[in-house]
C-alpha cells in the first residue's frame, strides 16, 4: 500500500524491513562470538610506563603560568557576563516593567 503524502509525487517506498535483507547482513555478524585477547598484567603495566614515558610533560613554569591565563580568562568572562546581565535587567525593567531598576 502506498503512503498517501507519496502517491502522485514519484517516490518509491522504502521497506527495507520488509525485503528480508537486513536479516542477511545482520545475523551472520551476531552469530560470531568476539574473543578477548589475554593480557599478562605485568605486561599491561609495562606498556603504560612505556608509554607515558613518551609524553611530553609541562614544566612547573609553564604549568603556572597557562593556570594563571585561565584565572584571567574566567575573571574576563565573569565581568562580561555581569554586565550583559546588569543591561539585559536595565532593558527588562525599563521598557517591560516599566519601573526602576530595583
Amino acid at each position: 500500500a502506498t503512503v498517501s503524502k507519496t502517491v502522485g509525487r514519484g517516490f518509491e517506498t522504502l521497506r527495507p524491513c520488509h525485503s528480508g535483507q537486513f536479516l542477511v547482513f545482520v545475523v551472520p555478524v551476531m552469530a560470531k562470538e568476539k574473543k578477548m585477547a589475554k593480557y599478562n598484567p605485568l605486561q599491561f603495566i609495562q606498556q603504560v610506563r612505556s608509554e607515558t614515558a613518551k609524553v611530553a610533560w609541562p614544566t612547573r613554569n609553564e604549568t603556572f603560568i597557562t593556570s594563571i591565563m585561565v584565572l584571567m580568562m574566567v575573571v574576563a568572562a565573569a565581568l562580561f557576563f555581569l554586565g550583559v546581565d546588569a543591561i539585559l535587567r536595565w532593558l527588562v525593567n525599563t521598557f517591560v516593567f516599566g519601573g526602576s531598576i530595583f
